[in-house]
């Protein structure tokens, strides 16, 4: 009986090492791929049955300040918080709270010195809402 006798010349072996070496790096850029692919960030209440109009009924009903960035800017301004109270001096003369909350809408009262205004903004020009968790709103 013979036995073939396997050699492998150093070019062979370095080629052999560099294919290894390019499978593993396109492997490795696979599954980056893959994992980056799958991380996907989504906007979504806790409860998936909760819409938005829940969400705003939630903090308002536990007293929860938070605050509404919005897409384009209303008098001016890019955000409000809610509630939030005008004051000099320790006087209270005016300020935002939630007034109505639609299905696709929000309605916040201005108020001081005599006059009251509501703005009501659709919920597409919401472009984000932050809690103070912990916090609780002064009535």
């Amino acid at each position: 009986m013979s036995k073939a006798l396997i050699s492998y010349s150093h070019n062979d072996v370095a080629k052999l090492s560099r294919h290894i070496i390019v499978g593993i790096a396109i492997l490795g850029f696979v599954i980056l791929a893959i994992i980056v692919s799958d991380n996907k960030v989504i906007a979504q209440s806790q409860n998936e049955r909760q819409t938005f109009s829940d969400y705003l009924s939630y903090l308002d009903k536990e007293r929860i300040p938070f605050y509404l960035g919005f897409d384009t800017p209303i008098l001016g301004d890019s955000g409000w918080d809610i509630p939030d109270r005008y004051e000099e001096n320790g006087v209270i003369y005016g300020g935002k709270r939630l007034s109505q909350i639609g299905e696709d809408f929000i309605c916040i009262e201005e108020w001081g010195q005599g006059i009251t205004t509501i703005y009501c903004i659709p919920f597409s020009n919401i472009s984000s809402v932050q809690h103070y968790p912990g916090a609780v709103a002064q009535k």
